[in-house]
C-alpha cells in the first residue's frame, strides 16, 4: 500500500493539470511522486512540453485559448492576478487588443530576483478578495478595479470611457461605480501637468 502512495502518478497529475488548461508545475509533479528525471524523460519523448521556467503542459490536453494565461499564473505560484488591458479583454469591456499580458504581483515580490517572462508586464500591488474574479482557472481583477487600474496607468481616455460604457451596459458595474470611475478619469486627466 505504501509503495502505491509513493509511486509516480501521471494520471492524477493529468487530472490536476486539467483544471489548469493542461498545465502543471515542477512542484505539482513532485507532489505526485514524479521525479525531475521522469519529467525530463517525458519531455524527451514528447508527452509533455516546457511552457515556462518550472511550468509544463501535457501535449495530449486539447488546446485552450487561455492555456497561456494559466501557465503564467502557475509561473507566479498562484499569487498573480491578471489586470489592466488583459482583464479588459477577458471581461470583454472594450475593443482593446493587448500586445502583452498584464498581471499584478504582490508588492512583497518586488525585492525577489525574478525572471519575468518576456510576454508579461508586471504591476506591483495587492488585490483584495472584493476585487478578484475568476474566469475558469484564470484569476483577474473585477471590472471596477480593472477600469480604475487603467485610469491609474493613464491609458487612453477614449478606451476607458468605452470600458465604462461597456461594463455598465453589461451590468458588470453599477451606475454608482460608473459615475465614480468617470469622476476618477476626469480628475486624473485634469491633474496632468500642462504640456509645454
Amino acid at each position: 500500500m505504501l509503495a502505491n502512495e509513493t509511486s509516480p502518478s501521471w494520471d492524477t497529475l493529468f487530472t490536476e493539470a486539467a483544471t489548469q488548461h493542461g498545465n502543471f508545475t515542477a512542484k505539482q509533479a513532485a507532489d505526485h511522486w514524479i521525479s525531475r528525471q521522469l519529467v525530463q524523460k517525458y519531455l524527451a519523448n514528447g508527452q509533455i512540453r516546457r511552457v515556462l521556467r518550472g511550468v509544463y503542459a501535457f501535449n495530449r490536453y486539447p488546446d485552450h485559448e487561455n492555456a497561456g494565461l494559466a501557465a503564467l499564473w502557475l509561473w507566479a505560484r498562484g499569487e498573480g492576478v491578471f489586470s489592466h488591458e488583459t482583464a479588459l479583454a477577458l471581461h470583454e469591456i472594450s475593443d482593446v487588443l493587448p500586445t502583452t499580458t498584464t498581471m499584478i504581483l504582490p508588492s512583497a515580490w518586488r525585492s525577489r530576483r525574478l525572471r519575468i517572462p518576456e510576454q508579461l508586464t508586471v504591476h506591483w500591488g495587492e488585490v483584495p478578495a472584493r476585487d478578484l474574479r475568476w474566469l475558469e482557472a484564470i484569476p483577474l481583477t473585477s471590472p471596477r478595479r480593472t477600469i480604475q487600474d487603467c485610469i491609474d496607468a493613464r491609458m487612453s481616455p477614449e478606451t476607458i470611457e468605452d470600458a465604462i460604457a461597456d461594463a455598465l451596459g453589461e451590468s458588470q458595474i453599477t451606475e454608482v461605480e460608473a459615475t465614480e470611475l468617470g469622476e476618477s478619469l476626469e480628475s486624473s486627466y485634469l491633474s496632468e501637468p500642462d504640456s509645454i
